[in-house]
């Protein structure tokens, strides 16, 4: 078995680095934490209150759409 590879691509705008998306479609919580520039630990109490994720064992996995989906959602206050 074979792990997908991630690669960093340069945003346009801000300069800065963002994971690009791999072959199945789901990042990983690393990835979570620099999209939202949260830590950890918010990213799980985020999970608690709805962040679209996927538990595989131990790995937490979230497709970026969802997640994206799901904070305008919030901005809207349509989430609680």
């Amino acid at each position: 078995m074979t792990k997908a590879k991630v690669t960093l691509t340069p945003e346009a705008a801000t300069g800065q680095s963002k994971l690009a998306a791999n072959t199945t479609g789901l990042q990983e919580m690393r990835w979570a934490m620099e999209y939202t520039t949260l830590c950890r630990r918010s990213i799980w109490n985020l999970m608690k209150k709805g962040l679209p994720h996927v538990k595989l064992g131990r790995r937490i996995l979230f497709h970026p759409p969802s997640v994206e989906a799901w904070i305008l959602r919030k901005q809207k206050g349509e989430v609680e």
